[in-house]
């Protein structure tokens, strides 16, 4: 099982990778994938995951809105 970690490095004014690093240190010893919300395709990324894999979403409103709009 791995940690898929969508960011969006324009939230909290910029600083939305930094934001995300933040997040290496959980989640124990398992795998932490870091992608850019606005540079990858959710429905691409997601259908290439394992069933068991889990999606975090590191961002504001609209990241979290274009995520819930984006996949079904």
């Amino acid at each position: 099982m791995k940690y898929v970690i969508f960011y969006n490095p324009k939230s909290h004014s910029g600083s939305g990778k930094e934001k995300a690093d933040n997040l290496k240190n959980m989640f124990g010893d398992s795998e932490k994938v870091f992608l850019d919300a606005t540079a990858n395709d959710y429905k691409d990324c997601i259908a290439k995951l394992d069933k068991d894999d889990k999606i975090v979403i590191c961002g504001g409103d609209g990241t979290l809105n274009r995520f819930i709009n984006d996949v079904d």
